[in-house]
Order: C-alpha cells, then structure tokens, then sequence
C-alpha cells in the first residue's frame, strides 16, 4: 500500500469561505472530479456517494478531523486528498466541535480491506496534534501537499519496517465480555482477525458412558475464539486492553489469552 501514490493535487486545498457540510462536501466533489482516476465520474455523482456515507454516521472523528470517504464501482486505484477550512465547519463530528481538517478517500468498491487500511493508517498519522496543526495551520496549497507527502512518507516507511507479528488465541465462555474483546482486535490497523464458535467439553461427551454423570447435552454454554495476527509492537497493548476487560470480572474464570511468535505469515483476511 502506497498512500502517496493516491493524493491527488487537484484535490488539495484550503478555503475559509465554505460555511457548512453540504458546502464541504460540494467543494470536494468539485475538486476530485478533476483527478485523472476520477475522470468517469461527474461532480453531483461524487457529492451523492460521500453524502451517502455521512448520512450514515458523520466522519468527523473529533479533534478538527474529518474523514469523508466512499465507495465507487470501477474505480481502478484509491484517490486521496486534503481540505483545510481554518474557520471550521459543523461536520457533526463526535466531539461537537467544528472541523478543520478533512482527509477525502475515494475507494475501489471491490477493495473494502484496503480502504479499511487507508481508514486506520491516516488515522495513525493524524494522532499527532503537532501533525494535525502543522497542516490546518499551512496557508500555501502546495505547501499543504508536501507537509502532507512527507508525513505519508514517514509512516510508510515505518510501516514497512514492522515486519513481526504475534499470534492471539483469546477463548472468551463470558457473553456480556465478548463484544468488550472483539471491538480491542477490531480497532487494530492491520490486523487480521477471526472468530471461531465452540463448545464446550460436554457438548462432546455428554454421549460417551462413561462421562454421562457428568456433563448433559444442553450444557454447551458460550463459547468464542477469537483468533488475531497484529503487529508484535502493538501486542503488549493488545494484553493491557484484555486484562483490563478480565481484571473487572469477580470470578477471573471464562477468559483463557494465549499468544505466540509467528515465525512465517502470508495473505490475508476480509474484514
């Protein structure tokens, strides 16, 4: 994945005229229609599909962000770019606050995994602040680009350096814990996770003589694995979160956490 090779100058701005989300949204279809990936798509058919998305739930992730993004049939590559509005726009965000910084992804229908990827390692990038006011505080579009360039850059090159991994087995028997533990694993960029339903012993040998004192065929009770590969950097994270999920059970009893090194790795997972 290449996030520099999907930014589009044309799609690099800053206006401090546009007074509203519809505004916003308008002025980034406008701008990616004149990209050359984006060619076969006209303005009004751009702003229908990101009004599409936001009217699902907003893009504004707080902090002055936004995040507008959609899907497009027969788009060939991802296309990004970047909207600075330094007087801020209500965008609905969660915090309530106005947004000042809006990074646009157009996406392939067909590519949903990477689009989820793109989500999370822009999102990485704009977790700094002095990142994030670097650029609402820019008043050069060209400057914006290259600021913008030389952050992708850093985290590509970064990212193409963490080359281990670490395995996670999490055996959740507690119902009400098991959305707590799946969202840890969800929220990890480039991670490749499952979930596995299981039973538990008596489901199996509740027919077998000699343990029929002991278990029943309705004893089967919750049971889900939840299988991970992550970045090793991230898996000492990972266990705080999961312990921190266990260490408010009264009875420690219901979750089992196994990890391992992985020594070879390939492919990948849909989400």
């Amino acid at each position: 994945m290449d996030l520099y090779k999907s930014l589009c100058k044309n799609l690099i701005a800053i206006d401090n005229e546009l007074r509203s989300k519809d505004q916003v949204l308008h002025k980034i279809a406008a701008m990616a229609a004149t990209c050359p990936l984006l060619k076969n798509f006209d303005a009004q058919t751009l702003y229908d599909k990101l009004l599409e998305r936001e009217e699902l739930h907003s893009t504004g992730i707080g902090h002055e962000i936004a995040l507008p993004h959609c899907s497009l049939e027969k788009l060939e590559d991802f296309v990004i770019g970047l909207l600075v509005v330094p007087a801020g726009v209500d965008f609905q965000a969660i915090d309530k606050k106005p947004v000042k910084l809006f990074v646009v992804i157009f996406a392939p229908k067909d590519k949903r995994n990477e689009h989820i990827s793109y989500l999370a390692r822009i999102s990485q990038i704009l977790q700094s602040k002095e990142t994030v006011d670097e650029l609402i505080n820019e008043k050069n579009p060209v400057a914006l680009y290259d600021i913008f360039f030389k952050h992708i850059a850093v985290r590509e090159e970064s990212f193409q350096q963490e080359i281990e991994n670490t395995l996670f087995h999490v055996f959740v028997q507690i119902e009400d814990k098991f959305e707590d533990i799946l969202q840890i694993f969800s929220e990890l960029p480039e991670s490749h996770t499952s979930v596995l339903d299981a039973n538990n012993p008596g489901y199996y040998l509740h027919s077998v003589p000699l343990f029929a004192s002991f278990w029943n065929e309705n004893e089967t009770g919750f049971n889900k694995i939840i299988i991970g590969v992550i970045p090793k950097k991230l898996a000492n994270d990972v266990l705080r979160q999961v312990k921190a999920v266990i260490n408010n059970l009264k009875n420690k009893d219901g979750i089992l956490v196994i990890t391992n090194d992985v020594t070879y790795f390939m492919g990948s997972l849909s989400k």
